[in-house]
Formats: structure tokens, C-alpha cells, sequence
């Protein structure tokens, strides 16, 4: 054979600056010479046949066989004399390209030590190729380890929370593989997984490689495409747009291997490399197969891993492998009893009559476990399908798979406690029997709860069909049944009455389930039934339960002084009883009515404070048990406009949510729905928006792009814009709004005639006069209609309506609306802030336009007074009816009861948003004016240049400035 290369077989040898000759021959070449030789030997034999006869010659390593072959080059087993230990090197091709990062990129990996990453020992060049040399793992690849025989899902977990030390360490050091696969991991003969090839993907963007995937590289890239970067099942979204990539690439990855491994499948279905990025991309995740024995904690674990935005994905590697650590910590507690009893069995009774005896419990445990397809199995979801389908149409069937997964999920958990538990209960039989019938009670609870939620959804309407994924995400609190602490907390009944209150605690869930599927008027009926059942049986601890779900009721009834009453005796009843659970729902309940419903903080906070000492007793702290008491009281301080008092509350149950329930739960996305409203209301409009878009985008996944719940979101996206003065776009998220309420409940419906409100204040913003006047007066119609004359929702439209007649110059009209408005708070509601508040000002406002100026000046200092007594003297409420009381005086004469006002109101805005500040400026500068116009001038210019750059409130002021210097132009 004759090297083709001019000087024909030349070699550079270590400790040579000279080259020499190299003798001819197949298997003795350079790094170059193997190439050419290949060539020839191409002609002749198969490329497998080629690859093992052309050994390329590296350095001082001495090659002895071919090992395997990638994308980028082949790997040798070799033998390093100066060491005398054997090595695998990596030679790449002679087209990898980039060398110098290359090198760079080795001595980084070289720099690595962790026992779960191949170990390189250096890194060099010649003849131009570049070689990895790497420690020599005797074993296999994870993907063979994985096929070698079955594994449970125990097994692989453990297996790959070793692969994700060593992705997390490389992280750490600042690597990022952008090729994981199990082809890419090596696991020793020792046990030990080894991840490899790191970092070289990254640097290099190497051509599509199709090994085992089953994909067609002439289909996949096109002959003027830019070619993929790393192997396209496991490939993140990013890299196939083009995006940033970083360490959360890898986790994609790595969720994908985990998945495969555990379910036997791809969690993306797809038969091309087209179809596969795109479902990539959307995140059409395939649902596991049925009957799966994998716990379906894992599953979320993976997901919320797959999520095509890398910001919804675990924060890092660490946070991911603390999850799985976390879930298989509460599946090891659950064991301990199962692996203590066999160890025992199998010193007693000999191997063989240990595996005999251990078989039969597993069987007998299993088909107890599989006793809850009674209850969601395949026919019960065929079922329920139907019927909601039959309902709901074709929107159903979006509704239905979200629904499945739910349920899939619940009962995927109950399956695994239950034969979990029975295994424990029969290989280790114990003389306490509390535990035991502690853990059947809990069991049974959830199971009856399960039960509950699919016989409503057997028999839907269409109310229960838009709450449908709501109700199937409710929380299932399997854990308790396992945890010793929760089971300890477990009052068993009477034996002679166990069976009675069974029956009334499947009452109770089933008010629950029927509140949470939206008929109130059921569910009020349902617990009202049960307390009076429970009281006749006299056992108080299900009478304290019966009154908290009565409570709920209530409250969402609207009869708070009932609801009030009733949740108070549960609190207290329950406390007496040692319930601390039902204590607990009570004392947040009690947040709610009082904070919110009431308008009462303080004693909002006291209830809280018992809500937090029982969420410490229950050891809650940190899990979503804690969330609700969060939310409530961040709800209570914002309406009393104590909106930075409530932001950290938000965030943090934000953070809990996200960390134990994912993003892409229901609770997650009505948190998020508190964050951008406080934030909306704080002035942070742009931040607000950020969240609400992200809000929009999980509901659409959650819910369905045709739920009330996406609506919902809408209307607040349409609200914070028209807060930012993009009334166009308020227009437009406003509309979306109207056509899904239109498609879900019909013209009718008093949602609608919340858009139509909403609408109205957008085309009011736009200079819509008439067309708000019609739309406000179809929304007061809307509400009349179905709330009747004299509710809240009728005055708010009675007071937007009389605003914009107003505005229109229909005074008349406006005073006759306002007046209606202003009596309907004033008798229907117990609070007089911030309704009557408000529109006693936008009666002020009228009258002193109408120049009543006394009246004028009687409605707005009731309007201060209220805003002052329930909020506070220097809140930035109280600037609206100062400013107005102040342009009074001034158009009095009153000049210096105008300049105390004046001074005043520009206390109270000197840190407030600029439109609030331009506001207590106008008053001021009117004041000043009249003695010095060219410093009123300066006054109003000077808040204009600080708003220019502002955001979206400063633009607001920027006009009001604007409108004002155009009043009052520069003396000549």
C-alpha cells in the first residue's frame, strides 16, 4: 500500500523535530496514513472490516483494538507505556474542525474529577487529528446495561441519580455536554456510571448522527440545511431553534434517557426527525403506557425536565436529583417494614421458602393495590369520555385528556400506597393493630374521594365540564396514609359506628367534589345534610369536619355572617376535638371571610397566626399546606392596599408551588394570577404583564384554549393594559375573552357581562364614547339579569356607567346611575371601602363639574374620610379626593386652604407612580401659578422629563404634563 501523501509516509514521533520514514503496510500508519488506508481497504471490505484492520498510531500509546465509533470519531483501547496502564483514547476525524477550542475544551474535562464522569487524562494532537486519552471503564453503555435484563424502576432511578451527579458536577465546572444519551454513559463492571464525551457537542456542532434512532439523515437535513447538533431524540428544544443553550439542555437530555428507561418508550412520538422536532418544541409529551408500575411522582419529575422553556425546567441538575431523592425517600419509608420482614423470613425458613412465601404476598398485595380500577380503570374512563364528550362536543375532548392524566395520576398513587402497605402489613405482622386500621381508614378516605370525583364526572353538565380539570387536580393527600406522624393524628370511630361514618364522610366528599365542580347550591345541601347527620350520630370530630365543609359552602354562596359563625365552631370544635387538620382549613377559611369578604386585617391576621401554628404542628412548613394561608393573607393586605406587605407572601408560595406541585398544576397558575394582579396594582405594570403572558400560555396547556380559565386570564391581561395605556391591546385580549365566554355559556351568562365592563373601560380609553355607553349599559342589563337589581356587580356597572355618561356631557344620566350606585353599597354591603368610597368621589368629581361645589365638596370629604379610617392618612388612595378637594378651594379662592391640600397630596406621592405624582404636582402648580407661572411651569416640566423614561405610567403622565403646559403656555 502506498501512502499517497507528499513525502509519502511521514510520521512525527515523540522527541522527534524530523520525520521519518515510515515502513508500508496495513495496520502500521500515522493518524494521517490510516485515512488514506481506509480509502483503499473502502473498496474492498465493509467499513466494520476497514475500521478494526487500519489501527491509527497515537503518540507513545500503543493500540490494540477498536472499541466503537461516533459521529465525531473512533474510540481505541491502548496501553500507555510511560505509565503502564491501560487507556481508551479518542481519536477524531481529521475533519472535527475547531481544534484549538477543542484541546481547550479537553484540558477542562481533564481538570474534572468526579467518579461518575470518565476520568481524561490528557489531551494532545498530531499530525493535525486531535486524541482524548481516558480511563479504560471495563463494562458496558447504559443502554445496554438497561436491556440487559428487566430493571425495576427503583433501579434505574438509583442508576441515574449516579449519572446526574456526574452531569451536575460537569456543570459545576462549567461544562455542558449537549449529547447525553445512554450510548454516552459507560457503567462498570463495578456498577459505577461513567458519563462521557462531554463538552465536545457543544463546541462543535457535529453532523446528525443516526445510529439506533430509526431516523433517515437525507430526510432529517436537507443538502443547504445547517446540520443538527447531537442526537435528535434526546436533543432539547434550544438546539433545535438555534437558541441559547446551557446547562439546562443537558436536563432535557436527561429527562429523556430517564423516561425511556422507566416506560420502555420516548415520552415524543415521532416517525421523522421533523415531526420529532416539532413535537419537541410544543412539548406533545406521549402519555405513559398503561398499567405502568411507576410511581407517578416520577413521572411529574421528568415532565416538568421535558418542558420546552428551559426557565420551567428544574432550576439545575442539584434541584432535579434533590427530587428524586425526595420521592424515593418517601418509597424506601414505606418498604422499611417489607425489607426487615423478608430479611427475617429468610432466616427462618431458608432461601427457597422465602421466595415461595414472598411470591404469594407480592400477587395477593398487587391485586389489592389494582382493587381502585374499580373505581379509574379503562372502562370507568371510557365512560366518563362519553359522557363528557356527549355534553360538551368536541371542545370536550381536550377537557377529557387533561382530566385522564389527572386521575391516571391519583390513582397511579393510591395503587402503589396500597400494595406498598399491604407488603408491609403481611411480611411484618406487628401487635399493634392501630397502624394498621389507621392506614385501611386513610386508604379508604382517598379512595372514596377518587370515587366521588368520577361519578360526577360520569354524569357531567356543562358547568362541571369547565371544572372538570380543577376538580380531578384537587389534592390527594396519599402521603398521610404512609406518614406515621399524620397516621398518629387519625381518631378511629366506635366499631359499631364505623360504617355510618364512613357513609356521611363520603357525603362530605361528595359536597366537596361538588363544590369544586361549581353547583354551590348542591354542595350547600349536601354538607348541610351531613352536619345534621354527623350531630345525630355525636362524634365530634365529624361534626367538626361536617361544619368546615358547610363553611365552604357558605362562603362561596356569598352568605358571609353564616359562613362566619359556622367556620369559627369548626375551628373551635375541632381544636377541643385535637383535629388539627380541620382546625387548620377553619382558621384559613377564617382568613378569607375576614380579609376579604369582611374588609377586617386585623382580625385576619390573628387568624392567620393560628393557621401558621397549626401548619408547624402539622409539619407543613414549606409544603403546599402552607400556600393557602399565604395567598389568603397576601389577598387581605392587598385590599387594604398593603401591596408590599403581600408581594413576599405571593413569591414565596409561588416558590413552594412550583417546587412541590410544578408549574403546570392549576394551584401554580392561580398563584401566579396573585403575583401579577399585587404587581399590577403596586404600578408595576410591565412586570405584571410578564407573568400574566406566562399565566395565559400554562392555562392554555392546564385548561384548554376555549376554558373559562384562560378567559379569566384575559380579563386581567386586558386590565393591566389598559392600566399601561395600551388600550389596543387591551381591546384585543379583552375580545378573546368575550368570544370564549360566548362559546362556553352563552350570551347570558353574567362572565360575559364582566367582559362587556371591561370592554367598555377599553373603548372608553380609545375615545369610544358611545360605544362604552352601550357596551356599560348591555353589562348592567347582563348582571340585572342574572344577579339581580340590587347586587355589587349592578352598582360597579351603575358606577362605570355614570362615569362615562360624565364624560359624555350627559350629566343627568350620570348623577341618576352614580345615585343608584352609591345606595346599593351603602345597603348591600357591610364595608363602606373601597365601593362607596369611590363612587362618593366620582360624585364629587360630577358635582363640582355641575358647579355644586358644596355638594361637590360633601361627597368627597366622606369619600377621604372613609379612605383615611381604612387605609391611612398618607395613603396614595387618599390622593384622588384630596387633589379635587383642593382644585375646589382653588376655584373658591381659597388659596390657602387650596396650598394646604396641595402640599398634602404632594406628601402622600412623593414615592407613588408618576401619573399619581403628576396629579399632586397640577394641583400645586395651579396653586403656585397664580404668583409665579414661570415656576409652575418648571414644577410640571420637570416631573415630565423624569416620567419620559418610566415605563408605560410614566407615558401616562407624560400626556397628563403634556395637556397641562399646553394650558398654560410660557409668558412672553
Amino acid at each position: 500500500m502506498v501512502d499517497e501523501r507528499t513525502p509519502a509516509g511521514v510520521s512525527t514521533l515523540p522527541g522527534s523535530e524530523e520525520p521519518l520514514a515510515a515502513p508500508e503496510g496495513v495496520g502500521l500508519s500515522t493518524l494521517d496514513h490510516d485515512a488514506a488506508l481506509a480509502k483503499v481497504l473502502g473498496g474492498m471490505f465493509d467499513a466494520d472490516v476497514v475500521a478494526e484492520m487500519v489501527m491509527p498510531g497515537v503518540g507513545r500509546f500503543e493500540i490494540s483494538r477498536r472499541i466503537g465509533s461516533g459521529g465525531m470519531g473512533s474510540v481505541y483501547e491502548a496501553r500507555d507505556p510511560e505509565l503502564d496502564r491501560r487507556v481508551a483514547i479518542k481519536v477524531l476525524h481529521a475533519d472535527a474542525g475547531a481544534p484549538d477550542r477543542l484541546v481547550e475544551e479537553g484540558k477542562a474535562m481533564a481538570r474534572l474529577n468526579h467518579p461518575n464522569v470518565v476520568t481524561v487524562h490528557e489531551v494532545g494532537r498530531s499530525d493535525g487529528r486531535i486524541f482524548v486519552v481516558m480511563e479504560l471503564v471495563e463494562g458496558d453503555t447504559l443502554r445496554r446495561w438497561q436491556q440487559a435484563r428487566e430493571r425495576s424502576w427503583g433501579e434505574l432511578v438509583e442508576m441515574y441519580q449516579d449519572v446526574g451527579r456526574g452531569i451536575a458536577a460537569a456543570h459545576q465546572s462549567g461544562l455542558v455536554h449537549c449529547d447525553l444519551k445512554p450510548d454516552n454513559v459507560l457503567v462498570g463492571d463495578d456498577g459505577r456510571p461513567r458519563v462521557t464525551d462531554f463538552g465536545i457537542a457543544r463546541l462543535h456542532r457535529p453532523e446528525l448522527r443516526v445510529t439506533d434512532d430509526g431516523f433517515d439523515e437525507d430526510e432529517a437535513v436537507g443538502k443547504n440545511q445547517t446540520r443538527l447538533a447531537g442526537t435528535p431524540r434526546y436533543m432539547s428544544p434550544e438546539q433545535y431553534s438555534g437558541g441559547v443553550i446551557d446547562h439546562r439542555a443537558d436536563q432535557f437530555g436527561y429527562c429523556v434517557m430517564l423516561w425511556e428507561a422507566l416506560y420502555g418508550s420516548s415520552p415524543f412520538a415521532a416517525t421523522s426527525v421533523a415531526a420529532l422536532a416539532i413535537a419537541i418544541t410544543h412539548g406533545d409529551i406521549e402519555a405513559p403506557p398503561s398499567g405502568s408500575a411507576v410511581p407517578p411522582w416520577l413521572r411529574r419529575i421528568c415532565e416538568r425536565g421535558l418542558s420546552p422553556d428551559p426557565a420551567e425546567r428544574w432550576p439545575d441538575m442539584p434541584a432535579l436529583l434533590e427530587a428524586l431523592a425526595a420521592g424515593r425517600g418517601r418509597a424506601r419509608r414505606r418498604r422499611i417494614g417489607w425489607g426487615l420482614a423478608a430479611a427475617g423470613l429468610l432466616g427462618a425458613a431458608g432461601y427457597g421458602a422465602h421466595q415461595l412465601r414472598q411470591s404469594q404476598i407480592e400477587q395477593g398485595c398487587e391485586s389489592e393495590g389494582a382493587a381502585i380500577e374499580e373505581i379509574w380503570g379503562a372502562e370507568r374512563a371510557a365512560e366518563v369520555r362519553a359522557a363528557m364528550v356527549e355534553v360538551g362536543g368536541e371542545p370536550a375532548k381536550s377537557t377529557v385528556d387533561r382530566v385522564e392524566r389527572w386521575l391516571d395520576e391519583r390513582s397511579g398513587q393510591w395503587r402503589e400506597v396500597a400494595t406498598e402497605t399491604c407488603l408491609a402489613r403481611e411480611l411484618n405482622p406487628s401487635t399493634d393493630t392501630d397502624t394498621p386500621e389507621r392506614i385501611a381508614w386513610c386508604l379508604a378516605d382517598r379512595k372514596a374521594e377518587l370515587e366521588m370525583t368520577v361519578e360526577l364526572l360520569r354524569e357531567p353538565t356543562r358547568s362541571l365540564i369547565e371544572h372538570a380539570v380543577i376538580l380531578a387536580s384537587q389534592p390527594f393527600d396519599i402521603e398521610g396514609c404512609t406518614d406515621e406522624a399524620a397516621l398518629s393524628r387519625i381518631e378511629l370511630p366506635p366499631p359499631d359506628q364505623r360504617e355510618r361514618v364512613r357513609e356521611i364522610h363520603r357525603e362530605l366528599m361528595r359536597s366537596e367534589s361538588t363544590e369544586a365542580a361549581g353547583d354551590r347550591a348542591a354542595a350547600e345541601a349536601i354538607a348541610a345534610q351531613a352536619l345534621e347527620d354527623a350531630e345525630e350520630l355525636g362524634w365530634p370530630r365529624l361534626e367538626g369536619r361536617a361544619r368546615g365543609t358547610l363553611a365552604s359552602t357558605l362562603v362561596q354562596s356569598g352568605r358571609t355572617d353564616e359562613a362566619r359563625a359556622v367556620t369559627s365552631e369548626a375551628y373551635f370544635s375541632a381544636v377541643t376535638q385535637g383535629d388539627l387538620r380541620t382546625a387548620k382549613y377553619a382558621a384559613e377559611r377564617m382568613i378569607y371571610i375576614e380579609g376579604e369578604l369582611r374588609g377586617e386585617l386585623e382580625p385576619a391576621q390573628l387568624w392567620a397566626r393560628l393557621a401558621d401554628v397549626l401548619i408547624e404542628q402539622l409539619g407543613e412548613r414549606g409544603t403546599v399546606g402552607e400556600v393557602y394561608r399565604l395567598v389568603r393573607l397576601a389577598e387581605a393586605l392587598r385590599f387594604k392596599g398593603r401591596r408590599d406587605e403581600a408581594q413576599p407572601l405571593i413569591e414565596r408560595a409561588l416558590e413552594i408551588t412550583a417546587n412541590t406541585l410544578g408549574t403546570e398544576h392549576p394551584r401554580y397558575v392561580f398563584v401566579l394570577g396573585a403575583l401579577s394582579t399585587n404587581l399590577r396594582e403596586r404600578g408595576q405594570v410591565d412586570e405584571a404583564l410578564v407573568h400574566l403572558k406566562h399565566e395565559i400560555e400554562i392555562k392554555e396547556r392546564v385548561f384548554g384554549p376555549d376554558s373559562q380559565q384562560l378567559a379569566t386570564s384575559l380579563l386581567g391581561l386586558g386590565a393591566a393594559h389598559s392600566q399601561a395605556g395600551r388600550n389596543a391591546e387591551a381591546k384585543e385580549a379583552l375580545q378573546h375573552a368575550h368570544e370564549i365566554f360566548l362559546r362556553t355559556v352563552g350570551p347570558q351568562s353574567g362572565r360575559v357581562a364582566s367582559v362587556l365592563l371591561n370592554l367598555a373601560g377599553a373603548e372608553q380609553a380609545l375615545g369610544n364614547e358611545d360605544e362604552a355607553i352601550e357596551l356599560l349599559r348591555k353589562a348592567l342589563a347582563g348582571f340585572e339579569r342574572v344577579l339581580g337589581p340590587r347586587h355589587m356587580r349592578v352598582g360597579i356597572a351603575l358606577n362605570n356607567l355614570g362615569n362615562a355618561l360624565k364624560d359624555a356631557g350627559r350629566h343627568t344620566e350620570a348623577r341618576d346611575a352614580l345615585l343608584r350606585a352609591l345606595e346599593i353599597f351603602e345597603t348591600e354591603l357591610e364595608s363602606d371601602y373601597p365601593h362607596v368610597a369611590f363612587v362618593a368621589n366620582n360624585l364629587g368629581e360630577l358635582e363640582s363639574v355641575l358647579g355644586n361645589k358644596k355638594t361637590a365638596e360633601k361627597y368627597l370629604q366622606r369619600s377621604l374620610a372613609i379612605r383615611e379610617r381604612e387605609l391611612g392618612p398618607e395613603h396614595v388612595r387618599c390622593l384622588n379626593p384630596l387633589v379635587a378637594l383642593g382644585n375646589i378651594r382653588l376655584h373658591q379662592g381659597d388659596i390657602e386652604g387650596a396650598r394646604a391640600f396641595a402640599e398634602r397630596a404632594d406628601t402622600i406621592a412623593h414615592e407613588s407612580p408618576p401619573s399619581h405624582r403628576m396629579l399632586a404636582t397640577m394641583l400645586m402648580a395651579n396653586v403656585v401659578g397664580l404668583e409665579d407661572p414661570e415656576r409652575a411651569r418648571a414644577l410640571v416640566l420637570a416631573l415630565r422629563e423624569e416620567s419620559v423614561n418610566a415605563g408605560a405610567d410614566g407615558t401616562v403622565a407624560v400626556e397628563y404634563a403634556d395637556n397641562w403646559l399646553a394650558d398654560h403656555p410660557a409668558p412672553k
